[in-house]
């Protein structure tokens, strides 16, 4: 039953990219929170009629249903019987690296082998302080991301104007990004055990470590989009690959350091790897 929101979750595709191109960030967060509403009204109703799971399932279904007839209302888009090779033709190079760009970001290679070599508690840790730093990259540049992602692909011809739309988003995600997690690296003795337990104590080597990545990433999220914008996702994708395969050298051959040492590795290879994206931010 819930395996059929991928059908409305794929035809939603399209008009949620033209309204992201377009900028029309209010009627996304209007249909957001619309298919959000309904799916809410609708589990509690069914759960309240007796449905059980099944009230879960529907807010699934629901919200996926709503959201694509949102979007397609908003961009005034709807799918036709129709099929231009030219058109797929144009748009495979590119698609087929940016889907392998989300594909290889959301491949967790790292987490893969921390738990096959370092077990359940190696992984906890190391998951645990990857989250924060997670939630943290999402709530300052989760919005930043996709906003400069669709006003810098629409300045491909204006290259002073690029530069300087660039420069200006770095400075105001690095202006918000920097003091968080400076301020976290240099409480989180003190803050990880009282927010979450003194069974956590193990993971603030950690959580630090990672907020030394959260300075990059600030950076990092808006060089990738730069990239890509250009219609560069080949070279990200590489750049990615070679990243993913960095990280699993490095685990390899500081796992039997223990947990601490190791997060520190990576945290120094992502910033080894922070040369190349510079150079292609610069080109």
């Amino acid at each position: 039953f819930i395996g059929a929101r991928v059908v409305f979750d794929m035809a939603s595709a399209v008009p949620n990219a033209l309204l992201m191109r377009s900028m029309s960030f209010k009627k996304l967060a209007v249909r957001t929170t619309v298919a959000s509403l309904v799916a809410a009204v609708g589990c509690l109703t069914l759960l309240w009629l007796g449905f059980g799971l099944w009230a879960l399932a529907f807010s699934q279904l629901a919200a996926a249903v709503v959201g694509c007839i949102g979007a397609m209302v908003s961009a005034r888009w709807w799918p036709r019987f129709s099929f231009s090779t030219s058109a797929l033709k144009e748009l495979s190079g590119f698609g087929l690296f940016a889907s392998g760009n989300r594909f290889i970001t959301m491949l967790s290679v790292d987490q893969i082998l921390i738990g096959a070599l370092l077990g359940p508690a190696g992984l906890g840790i190391y998951s645990f302080a990857r989250r924060i730093f997670q939630i943290l990259s999402d709530l300052i540049t989760g919005a930043l991301s996709n906003v400069s992602y669709s006003l810098l692909s629409s300045m491909q011809t204006e290259r002073e104007k690029l530069r300087e739309a660039y420069g200006f988003a770095t400075f105001v995600s690095s202006a918000v990004s920097f003091p968080v997690f400076v301020g976290l690296a240099l409480i989180a003795k003190d803050f990880i055990p009282l927010a979450f337990g003194q069974n956590w104590t193990g993971a603030v080597v950690a959580v630090q470590a990672f907020c030394a990545l959260g300075l990059l990433a600030s950076i990092g999220v808006l060089q990738a989009s730069l990239v890509k914008s250009q219609g560069q996702a080949n070279l990200w994708f590489y750049y990615l690959v070679a990243k993913q395969v960095g990280t699993a050298l490095y685990v390899l051959l500081y796992y039997s350091w223990g947990v601490d040492a190791l997060t520190t590795a990576i945290v120094i290879q992502n910033y080894v790897m922070w040369l190349p994206a510079a150079h292609m931010v610069a080109r």
